[in-house]
């Protein structure tokens, strides 16, 4: 029974998937942390997303709910053009506090540069490393307007380059994950 409970929890905290253009973002269910969004002129990428945990209210009673998941890498890359301003907000949330680390897409897990994360709902961020493929992996702790709280991880992935046309696709099968 713990193992059907734990399983139900874990798709349910990994069940992000890509918001389309015009689709509405509806709140996170109580216990739910926010979706992770990347923002670029390439459209909105959800965050893969990872370990999370989640205090609220419910029926005048605290209740907490936790998901811990290994370092994911991204499945999707937003192309991206050196010196485009990119922005990273939590949906339905505010960060509180919180870092975005970018590591070059690879196996290697060594971070290339680390930004703290704006408290507010937004962070932006103006792309100014090398051309080529990169995770970013995001920590926040949060606020939600309902009264939840936590932290909350995940992440995505872009491919910065001059000559790609900007639209987010796929991790190309020709990765090779660690």
């Amino acid at each position: 029974m713990l193992l059907l409970l734990l399983a139900a929890l874990f798709l349910g905290v990994a069940s992000y998937g890509q918001v389309e253009e015009g689709e509405s973002a509806e709140a996170p269910p109580v216990g739910q942390p926010p979706a992770i969004e990347l923002v670029s002129a390439a459209g909105t990428q959800l965050a893969v997303a990872e370990s999370s945990c989640v205090t609220s209210t419910q029926d005048g009673q605290g209740v907490g709910v936790c998901g811990d998941t290994e370092d994911m890498k991204p499945r999707e890359l937003s192309l991206v053009r050196p010196g485009e301003e990119i922005v990273i907000r939590l949906r339905d949330a505010s960060v509180t506090e919180g870092t975005l680390e970018v590591r070059r897409l690879s196996c290697d897990i060594e971070t290339f540069t680390e930004l703290k994360l704006e408290a507010g709902p937004e962070t932006g961020w103006r792309v100014d490393i090398p051309p080529g493929q990169y995770e970013l992996q995001v920590y926040a702790d949060f606020e939600a307007p309902d009264g939840a709280s936590g932290d909350v991880s995940g992440s995505l992935g872009i491919f910065v380059a001059d000559d790609q046309s900007q639209k987010v696709i796929p991790v190309p099968d020709t990765f090779v994950g660690c």
